[in-house]
């Protein structure tokens, strides 16, 4: 009866003193720093982060717990084995004892192993990666507007010249009379392109910039193609001043890649390309419109 009467004043007691909630935050505590010491092991024996090591952890001790079992049982039966047992005739008895035998843990092991092996031969096979199929939307960024160039005073002199009247580029004066072919007209396009690695922020896969400068401004919409010596695998671009990285439009990936350019840029605002390959890339020759 006294334990009976002690029992609800045991539990109230706990529960004003918090007892309970105090062993549960240390149990809490004790698993945490358990973690954290696995964790610094980690990252100080890189060894122990591997996928295979906690399965050979296991299996290893497995085995070694059931080797210790078999030798407390030998122990045990030979110690019985001093006391001998008598029936009523005075023949003696012998206990029928069988040291447990490894083969149970051991195709437990091996069927573990099999498992393992098949499951990851089907993900393997049915396994399927998601590859973005359009790039990303199009974003159309303002360029900051050039101011009019005003040209110096040398330029405009106060005397006149008498300058000869050539319609089309082409002079009626000696010594050619109209003969010769002036070309007026702009210097062919020529786009220079860089390439240079930045800090990729998709993984698994290498970020390239390529800062395409022009000798001229090129009017949009374009497209803009590149040749590499490794598949792309996406390409964004934006204005050089600008934050926001657009797309839109055809595009082709691959080495032969290409891209639609949908803001004008010119040899003050460069137009950059952002490249995600597999492999590190090489540019084998200049970019071209197409």
């Amino acid at each position: 009866m006294a334990s009976q009467t002690r029992q609800p004043e045991f539990v109230i007691g706990e529960v004003l003193t918090f007892s309970g909630v105090v062993d549960a935050a240390i149990k809490v505590i004790d698993n945490y720093a358990r973690w954290e010491v696995l964790v610094s092991l980690q990252q100080h024996i890189p060894f122990l982060a591997h996928p295979i090591i906690p399965l050979v952890l296991l299996v290893l001790g497995m085995i070694l717990i059931q080797r210790s079992m078999r030798k407390t049982f030998s122990r045990s039966v030979e110690e019985a084995g001093r006391v001998k047992l008598h029936d009523d005739h005075g023949k003696e008895i012998l206990p029928p004892l069988k040291l447990p035998s490894m083969m149970p843990t051991y195709i437990v092991i091996f069927s573990g192993v099999i498992m393992a092996c098949v499951i990851a031969l089907i993900w393997i096979l049915t396994y399927s990666p998601v590859v973005a199929s359009s790039p990303l939307p199009a974003v159309m960024v303002p360029i900051e507007k050039t101011k009019p160039w005003n040209p110096p005073a040398s330029v405009h002199p106060s005397v006149p010249i008498n300058a000869p009247y050539c319609p089309n580029g082409i002079c009626p004066t000696a010594p050619n009379f109209g003969t010769q072919t002036v070309n007026n007209g702009p210097p062919p396009l020529e786009l220079k392109a860089s390439l240079a690695m930045s800090a990729s922020d998709q993984p698994g896969l290498i970020k390239a910039i390529i800062t395409v400068t022009p000798n001229q401004p090129v009017v949009a919409p374009t497209a803009i193609a590149l040749e590499f010596d490794n598949p792309i695998k996406s390409m964004g671009w934006w204005i050089a001043g600008s934050a926001t990285t657009t797309g839109g439009g055809p595009f082709r990936n691959g080495k032969h890649a290409m891209v639609s350019i949908g803001t004008s840029f010119s040899p003050q605002h460069a137009l950059l390309l952002t490249i995600y390959s597999e492999l590190p890339l090489t540019l084998l020759a200049d970019p071209h419109l197409e």
